[in-house]
């Protein structure tokens, strides 16, 4: 989330987009504009718009207009744009500086520039211009973009729309991601614990540091008797990520990767590689390797215990975006699972 859109936080996303308007087109007469809405939304703008009409006038328009085009629409993923930068950068080994540059001739340049940063120097010094690569054939571009192309998961395109479920994470940048699983690790640790029962749970939470076991303790509070896993199961998951001595975010982070591979067991395997390429490459590779680990193992999941973690997820996500850890266009989103509950019920 950028630093103007914390200062908007919590207002929700047409109560941002209408402040950001009226202070950047309503001129001097903004403020007796806000008398026409409606009493409920004018203490809360006018309070959010202290702090932003103090900055000056030539720096608030152009930061104000760029807000604007991220809360009036959500960025569509298509093609390699929607993939974390790091597995292109992976992807790029072996390939000639001008393989490099005709892939990245179409791309956004806040993609591009993360690339390049990343390329050996040689690399960088190699590549030619755009100049350069204008004068080759069209079909010479589009072949050599295709070959890379076809290195990854086709990445779907985003909607804007007002509920949001599971295969909606997709939208989720890299490092938001990687900040939604650290939570979810805590909660797939207190149920993984609590499913080997009660004497591993306290040697576990003996060892963790103090906000680790604070953190484990209301997660332990918050659990539902559906929410344990068959004790197999729970013996597999500490396999695998207590396998290795980790820090205590490290664990976090491995924990909620397990998490979401549970979720995404019985889910289409170009789906999976999606998810995994929006994370960092070291994240989405440990998450596929999870994945493969579970369905191998044949963990005994039931089609409820993958919706119902799944579920959490999207409850999850839709918390931290309200606590303005996530993208704040997730603000005002209803999760897709409350909507079909009700309809079921009426």
């Amino acid at each position: 989330m950028s630093t103007l859109g914390r200062l908007l936080h919590p207002l929700p996303k047409k109560q941002q987009a209408l402040l950001l308007t009226l202070l950047t087109y309503g001129g001097a007469d903004w403020e007796h504009l806000l008398h026409f809405l409606p009493e409920e939304h004018q203490s809360s703008i006018r309070q959010k718009s202290e702090k932003l009409v103090e900055l000056p006038l030539e720096k608030r328009v152009p930061l104000f207009i760029r807000e604007l085009r991220q809360l009036v629409k959500f960025r569509p993923l298509v093609g390699l744009e929607g993939v974390d930068p790091t597995w292109l950068v992976a992807g790029f080994q072996g390939e000639s500086p001008r393989t490099i540059a005709v892939t990245l001739m179409h791309m956004p340049s806040s993609v591009t520039n993360q690339i390049v940063s990343r390329l050996p120097k040689e690399v960088q010094d190699a590549m030619p211009s755009r100049r350069e690569l204008s004068q080759l054939p069209m079909d010479i571009l589009k072949r050599v973009r295709r070959q890379f192309h076809d290195k990854f998961a086709t990445m779907p395109v985003g909607e804007d729309k007002q509920d949001f479920g599971f295969d909606d994470l997709l939208i989720l940048q890299g490092q938001e991601l990687v900040s939604l699983v650290r939570q979810m690790g805590v909660q797939e640790m207190a149920c993984q614990l609590s499913s080997t029962g009660r004497r591993a749970l306290a040697q576990f939470l003996k060892q963790q540091p103090t906000h680790l076991t604070e953190e484990l303790m209301v997660a332990l509070k918050s659990l539902h008797p559906d929410d344990l896993t068959h004790k197999e199961n729970a013996k597999g998951f500490i396999k695998r990520v207590f396998a290795q001595r980790a820090n205590t975010e490290e664990l976090c982070q491995k924990a909620g990767l397990y998490r979401l591979a549970r979720a995404l067991t019985d889910k289409p395997r170009v789906f999976n590689q999606q998810v995994a390429q929006r994370f960092p490459r070291a994240h989405g590779r440990l998450l596929m390797e999870f994945i493969q680990h579970i369905t191998d193992e044949d963990m005994l999941e039931t089609a409820i215990n993958h919706q119902r973690v799944r579920d959490q997820v999207v409850d999850l996500t839709l918390e931290l975006a309200r606590r303005g850890k996530l993208n704040a266009a997730l603000v005002e989103k209803r999760p897709i699972h409350e909507i079909a509950h009700a309809e079921t019920t009426d």
